[in-house]
């Protein structure tokens, strides 16, 4: 892979490159509509831990995030995401954590970046997501919304540092341009295999359903 255009702000490039992944994503989620009850939205976020869980440990592991002034700990959704999960598990109605998804260790930072950039991007719209549950009180979510709320005010200014972080990164190392494209097109990959996996089940569940019977007259 390489990259189309080694001139632009590569967060730009990133944009570009992984529009498509994204919608993928996007469609086969189909966030919020697809949370129905309190009992979708568990397996919702049990879905997201299966890649977010081993994503962020990946980040962890890897070195050399001082010298981009990035701190992939303190951008952590991971411990948000298991608050809830424990929150909603409390209902015997909600749905049990499901495996974790097989992602491979990043092979270097400039990948490792990429996938950052998947998951710093994914809290704006969890926020987004999140005022579109808000609105349905039949839910009763209750405090189980950390995830989704992220880091509140500061989610702006995180994605801001990022995108500067990018385009710097880009700008000093132009042949490690195209493994944070890889990086990030690896994460949607990840995401998109396990909500097309969800899909399958949720038709599966919907197909083996008994149909309700007709109302009487």
């Amino acid at each position: 892979m390489t990259d189309p255009h080694p001139d632009a702000a590569l967060s730009l490039v990133l944009r570009a490159q992984t529009q498509a992944a994204h919608a993928r994503v996007e469609a086969l989620s189909g966030l919020p509509g697809t949370i129905r009850d309190r009992g979708g939205y568990a397996a919702c976020l049990a879905a997201m831990h299966t890649v977010w869980g081993p994503i962020e440990r990946d980040l962890a592991r890897q070195e050399g995030w001082e010298a981009l002034a990035l701190d992939p700990a303190a951008r952590a959704r991971v411990p948000l995401l298991e608050r809830d999960l424990a929150d909603l598990l409390a209902d015997s109605a909600a749905a049990a954590p499901v495996p974790a998804a097989p992602v491979a260790p990043s092979a270097s930072l400039a990948e490792a970046l990429g996938r950052l950039y998947v998951l710093e991007g994914s809290a704006l719209g969890g926020r987004l997501i999140l005022a579109e549950l808000r609105r349905r009180p039949d839910l009763d979510l209750g405090t189980a919304t950390r995830f989704f709320a992220g880091h509140g005010r500061a989610t702006g200014r995180l994605w801001a540092e990022l995108r500067a972080a990018l385009d710097a990164f880009g700008a000093r190392h132009p042949g490690e341009r195209a493994a944070v494209i890889r990086g990030a097109l690896d994460a949607f990959g990840a995401f998109e295999a396990v909500f097309a996996r969800e899909a399958v089940f949720a038709r599966e569940a919907a197909l083996a359903a008994p149909e309700a019977s007709p109302k009487a007259a």
